[in-house]
């Protein structure tokens, strides 16, 4: 089965969308995501990665504004609300005892899926994945599983906050991003060629090997693979290795963004 990309999303701090990373210079000014979709009410309470989620959903789906009420959802996190970890355990550690609520009822892997439900008043299908460094390879194995016995559209959203140095060895240490596609079933059509197409996600797939050119701060980032598979998307073609180094690959073919 051939996928079709109908959207794409993306935010890093300093990268405000896909046209900014691209273009590679990072601005200082964009530090928080404004995740345009929640309400004020619900954007306090929330992560920079449920803002971050949010804010490249809306950008994937502008071309599905009428159907944001009905679009599933995989929300692919190899550590979800991690950020959130280290203060709650201070708060808890601390003299003064006790958890905040708000705190923790957005500590869970699946907050960013419940706001964004919330906001869009989506009951549709969703669902929260987290397989570490294979998180990108499982989250688009359940996309290819869903659009093949489905076959309506869902978005894919890949992502995580700073790697807390609280709890992460400064050589290990990682930069935020989240990334989101908008996927369906390829269709013959007039336009079926003039976007971009993935190919089965292939688990006996000889991987390539992965690509060098990502940034220092993100070669360490569990979900790294999304970022190639951006990159390949950008440029119409390639083989994107979607698991750990060395694992299962998805080929990229044809089309183009625009």
């Amino acid at each position: 089965m051939s996928i079709v990309v109908k959207g794409l999303g993306f935010w890093a701090p300093g990268f405000a969308d896909l046209d900014a990373w691209s273009g590679g210079v990072a601005d200082e000014t964009v530090t928080r995501p404004p995740a345009g979709l929640l309400p004020p009410i619900l954007r306090r309470r929330t992560s920079r990665l449920t803002r971050a989620f949010v804010t490249v959903y809306e950008q994937a789906t502008r071309c599905a504004e009428d159907r944001r009420n009905s679009l599933p959802t995989i929300f692919g996190s190899a550590h979800g609300e991690i950020s959130t970890l280290p203060f709650l355990l201070d708060q808890g550690l601390s003299d003064e005892g006790g958890l905040s609520p708000i705190r923790f009822s957005g500590s869970v892997h699946n907050a960013g899926s419940g706001y964004l439900s919330i906001a869009t008043g989506n009951t549709s299908f969703t669902t929260s994945i987290a397989a570490g460094d294979n998180t990108v390879a499982a989250a688009f194995q359940e996309a290819e599983a869903w659009l093949d016995c489905e076959g309506s559209d869902i978005v894919v959203l890949i992502g995580d906050d700073d790697s807390p140095a609280a709890l992460c060895p400064s050589r290990l240490a990682f930069s935020a991003f989240a990334a989101a596609f908008l996927l369906g079933r390829a269709e013959a059509g007039p336009e079926a060629g003039a976007r971009p197409h993935l190919g089965p996600v292939r688990w006996n797939l000889a991987a390539p090997p992965a690509s060098t050119s990502l940034p220092p701060d993100y070669e360490n980032h569990p979900c790294r693979p999304a970022l190639h598979l951006l990159e390949a998307l950008l440029e119409d073609s390639g083989t994107v290795a979607l698991g750990a180094r060395g694992g299962p690959g998805v080929e990229v073919r044809a089309g183009s963004l625009s």
